[in-house]
């Protein structure tokens, strides 16, 4: 049998998100994904379904929550630029 090996070029999900959002930003990103997380060893989805959701995610939330986390809307808007800057031949693996 000959099998027809592929390559996937991907970024862990902890090289996306930044540190200081590490606390607060998983827990509410996951609700309402329409992506599994699961318990595999790799999860991947394109950068423009993460950003998508992370830009739904993140600007829902409330002022006072933003500022609890001391997150401001420019931050957002310049972090969701970079994840849209990800090459579209790569993927993020939410599962590292």
């Amino acid at each position: 049998m000959k099998l027809d090996v592929q390559t996937c070029k991907f970024v862990p999900v902890t090289d996306v998100v930044p540190e200081k959002w590490r606390p607060w930003f998983f827990e509410g990103f996951v609700d309402g994904a329409d992506f599994s997380w699961g318990d595999n060893n790799r999860t991947m989805i394109t950068k423009d379904r993460f950003a998508e959701h992370a830009e739904n995610f993140l600007f829902s939330m409330y002022d006072d929550e933003k500022e609890q986390r001391k997150v401001t809307e420019d931050e957002i808007g310049e972090w969701l630029n970079k994840v849209r800057a990800i090459p579209a031949d790569v993927y993020i693996d939410l599962e590292n």
